[in-house]
């Protein structure tokens, strides 16, 4: 399927536009407005203000069981680096997750459908709001009653990989991304003078203890064959050359591939701080902040959307899990079935997701719009 010439300039139109006009999480207004401007022009319908400034668009007759597409649309807190002529005009704020790429992608898609591939059976295009700060813009929409307003049956993603080159879709049937909670750790105990420890209650040495016996909570009481990881951080103890503290902060990442998992190190740390808190005559409290669940691509839809893609001739490549995490998670949670595939974007600048000079080679939209494209006109009828 070959893709008018014009879409693809308009693509790249919008990504450089969202891309010089980010907002953070939650503050997404102007990007709405952007989009449902966009909509306006094809006449494409929408319901707005969906879990924040989220947006449901869609286009084709009516059916009780619809594919949606769906792209995020926050930007990071990150002070932009580049010197494009499309860089960021909000100081403080990027696109370094390459959420304005899957909106310039789902955009294009959106486009194409409504001016020359129009879909036989309806298809939903989700704008998703605050991915990257918790509590996150899936479950914010499910619980404004996305899945009650719109007969949505299964959801394709796609995540912009600068590790890939351009022209590749990553995919990995399965568990694919991590649940992440934030663990947050207090020791507190009888402070004083450094020279007389004995007279206090450690707690730098409360704090380091957890930070070393804590992986071996990973590596040795976990299965090593099941990703696991633990990573504190921030170590924070006011105190001074001959001072110990009364009070030492821990704050981390725990990240795990199934709830089981999680569930027991959650139980495990608690134990491991409130006994290294209790040798050391101090107090321990531990504190979860449980963030997205683990992502597991649907395997028959995750082999479906291979096929289709490598049937129009698109590169496929398998890829493998990784420990990082996304609330598009969320919607599989509720279950239905879902896949993120990744799209290869190269990587011009050297550089990485969620860094102040990342940028992506722009020949990839074509790419994810293509995608798009042809996965509409194939899974709806899987």
């Amino acid at each position: 399927m070959k893709l008018p010439a014009d879409i693809i300039k308009h693509a790249i139109s919008h990504r450089r536009h969202l891309h010089a006009h980010p907002e953070l999480s939650g503050k997404e207004e102007k990007t709405a407005e952007y989009i449902q401007s966009c909509l306006n022009n094809w006449g494409v319908a929408y319901e707005k203000n969906i879990g924040g400034h989220g947006i449901v668009a869609w286009i084709g007759p009516e059916a009780s069981d619809c594919l949606a597409l769906r792209a995020d649309m926050d930007g990071l807190p990150i002070n932009e680096t580049n010197t494009t002529s499309y860089q960021s005009t909000n100081h403080g704020v990027m696109h370094a997750c390459g959420h304005d790429v899957h909106m310039a992608c789902l955009l294009g898609a959106i486009e194409t459908l409504q001016t020359n591939h129009p879909p036989s059976k309806r298809v939903y295009f989700i704008f998703q709001p605050h991915e990257e700060v918790l509590p996150g813009g899936a479950q914010l929409m499910i619980d404004e009653g996305l899945f009650d307003r719109f007969p949505i049956a299964k959801l394709v993603a796609l995540h912009v990989s600068p590790e890939l080159d351009v022209g590749i879709i990553g995919h990995c049937s399965g568990p694919f991304m991590a649940a992440s909670d934030e663990i947050r750790v207090t020791f507190e105990g009888k402070g004083g003078h450094a020279a007389r420890p004995h007279l206090t209650g450690d707690t730098i040495a409360m704090g380091s203890n957890f930070v070393v016996q804590a992986q071996q909570i990973v590596s040795r009481l976990s299965n090593p064959i099941e990703p696991i990881l633990f990573t504190i951080g921030l170590f924070e103890g006011k105190g001074a050359t001959n001072i110990i503290p009364s009070k030492v902060m821990l704050e981390g990442t725990l990240r795990t591939m199934n709830e089981a998992h999680r569930e027991a190190m959650h139980d495990k740390l608690e134990s491991l701080a409130k006994q290294i808190a209790s040798f050391n005559q101090g107090n321990a409290t531990l504190d979860i902040r449980e963030g997205y669940p683990a992502l597991l691509n649907d395997v028959a839809l995750t082999q479906d959307a291979v096929q289709a893609l490598e049937s129009q001739d698109l590169s496929c490549q398998e890829i493998p899990m990784r420990m990082t995490s996304e609330d598009f998670a969320r919607y599989g949670q509720h279950g239905k079935p879902i896949t993120l595939l990744r799209l290869g974007t190269g990587n011009p600048n050297n550089s990485g997701l969620h860094r102040p000079d990342f940028d992506i080679h722009e020949e990839a939209i074509a790419h994810g719009v293509r995608t798009f494209v042809v996965l509409t006109h194939t899974l709806h009828s899987c």
